[in-house]
């Protein structure tokens, strides 16, 4: 499969490789992308001011904010294949906050972020999630660009609140 990957920390590194078809294990699920969101976080990654490999691998996997449906699962809780979902981004470290469900306000910084820290993102034709951390769309929606472009505007009103 193709992804769009950087080597972290190494400006203007951002190439198309071809990769394996990532495996997944209990609890997780195979996705299949439809739409990766690209923005600033993503455009610094590019120019090596941060962004940290997962252990093993010396090249990251863009893209924190996706839109896909499920290919694959080991027959998870509530979701199935085919299943439109939103994989969130950060996945908490064992920290008070984190386990109590506020990531934001970790005090240890060893949470990590799919196309950030130490998780491949999702610009990739397939990629990985824990269940538990993928939000269902409803059925109803049809469109999936305009669902896509919600949660986009969803999240950018979200983050101009927040300042």
């Amino acid at each position: 499969m193709k992804a769009i990957v950087v080597i972290p920390r190494k400006p203007d590194s951002l190439r198309l490789q071809k990769i394996d078809v990532p495996r997944y294990s209990d609890n997780e699920v195979l996705l299949r992308t439809i739409n990766v969101g690209i923005d600033g976080t993503d455009l610094e990654i590019v120019r090596g001011v941060y962004g940290e490999a997962p252990k093993g691998s010396d090249y990251l996997i863009l893209g924190h904010e996706c839109l896909a449906t499920i290919e694959e699962s080991n027959d998870v809780q509530n979701f199935s294949e085919g299943d439109l979902v939103v994989p969130t981004v950060r996945r908490p470290d064992t920290c008070p906050n984190c386990q109590n469900g506020e990531s934001d306000m970790c005090i240890t910084g060893d949470y990590k972020e799919h196309g950030i820290k130490c998780l491949h993102g999702f610009a990739s034709e397939y990629s990985i999630s824990d269940a538990k951390f993928l939000v269902k769309v409803p059925k109803k929606i049809k469109n999936k660009q305009e669902t896509f472009l919600k949660l986009t505007l969803i999240s950018l009103s979200l983050t101009v609140l927040s300042f």
